[in-house]
């Protein structure tokens, strides 16, 4: 559901000062950075009228510095034309110390919605830092089944846990992992809280069938992987007959394909129905999965490709969103679509992600509507 305030905050990736900064929220930046002693610790948009548009940006920056920092202007500017925004009138910040910075709309007419792109410019002792904001979903007029940004009360207990076994009932790789080994955590770069895989076991996490069953819905959420692994989003899950079905959009240019000492022990779990089925490294692939009994009481996995294309993969936020409407399905890449399919046979069900090998893959902004 859509609350009264609103509030995200903005993924900064700067690669100057690697790690000194936030992230959060569907926002995505691409930064124009210069500038010496100047840390930005918070950056937070927030809709505090309740009409769909964000109307305030707070700062916290931090002086690294030995000598004080005076900012002289702050600017937020929308395709080239400064929007005039209000800021402090006075901001001194002395060495080693930090400052909280209010910037408000001066009216309506200035205020900004979903997927416009700002460039937000504070000058200061001469300096410049710059960065770039392209604003999320949570700014406009949707009204959500179901949202998730791990800011609050996360209930874990609405999402299940599947771990790929061998045939002996032992995990592949990694360790004996629990869904309590995804953790709401601060990622690095974030420095906002997202849901974090910390093994390196195969495996997938679902919203209960028995609480939530979409149809004809839009699944959105911000996907990071820290290595080149396996990762992905489940839609239309399945699992109220004796095995799982369900569709996979992932992307993977390693495991499973790369590991030959997992092929023989894992071919039960990525049992492609065909050789034209097996994934295709440096792809995104859209595959229809069915489990099996593998014996020994084990669930094996088979899998039909229904589509793939290109995807460039990096270590960045990138936002993943699939529309379903009956039998056609779209999927959007940072907004821009990349892959469509028709001839959905799953009706219903559940959504959820994926992590093959992939320690450390974040979640974040998850939005179903």
């Amino acid at each position: 559901m859509i609350q009264e305030n609103r509030t995200l905050q903005v993924v900064l990736v700067i690669a100057i000062i690697f790690g000194s900064l936030i992230a959060g929220g569907s926002v995505f930046i691409r930064n124009d950075f210069s500038g010496e002693g100047l840390i930005i610790n918070t950056a937070r948009f927030t809709d505090t009228n309740s009409n769909n548009k964000t109307d305030t940006l707070e700062l916290v920056l931090h002086n690294y510095a030995f000598l004080r920092v005076v900012i002289d202007k702050i600017s937020i500017i929308k395709l080239n034309v400064d929007l005039d925004w209000v800021s402090n009138d006075s901001i001194i910040i002395d060495s080693g110390t930090s400052s909280r910075v209010i910037c408000v709309a001066r009216n309506s007419s200035a205020e900004v919605g979903f997927f416009e792109i700002l460039k937000i410019h504070l000058q200061y002792n001469e300096k410049l830092l710059s960065f770039a904001v392209r604003i999320g979903i949570e700014f406009s007029d949707i009204s959500f089944i179901y949202s998730e940004n791990f800011e609050s009360d996360f209930h874990i207990e609405h999402w299940n846990y599947f771990r790929f076994r061998n045939l002996l009932g032992e995990p592949v790789h990694g360790d004996y992992s629990s869904i309590l080994d995804w953790e709401k955590s601060l990622d690095y770069i974030e420095r906002d809280n997202c849901w974090i895989n910390t093994e390196s076991n195969c495996q997938y996490v679902v919203l209960k069938n028995d609480l939530f069953s979409f149809a004809n819905v839009n699944f959105s959420a911000d996907v990071r992987s820290r290595d080149n692994d396996g990762v992905g989003l489940i839609f239309r899950y399945n699992d109220t007959g004796p095995y799982p079905k369900f569709y996979l959009l992932w992307s993977t240019d390693d495991h499973p394909i790369n590991d030959e000492e997992y092929l023989i022990e894992e071919s039960h779990l990525f049992n492609w129905v065909t050789p034209n089925d097996t994934v295709e490294l440096g792809k995104v692939n859209l595959h229809y999965v069915e489990g099996y009994d593998a014996g020994n009481g084990i669930t094996g996995f088979h899998w039909t490709k229904l589509n793939s294309t290109a995807l460039y993969r990096n270590r960045d936020w990138h936002n993943w969103r699939i529309s379903m409407a009956n039998k056609n399905f779209s999927f959007y890449y940072d907004y821009n679509e990349m892959l469509t399919y028709s001839g959905l046979s799953i009706t219903n069900g559940s959504v959820g992600f994926v992590s093959f090998e992939s320690r450390g893959t974040g979640f974040d902004n998850i939005h179903v509507w």
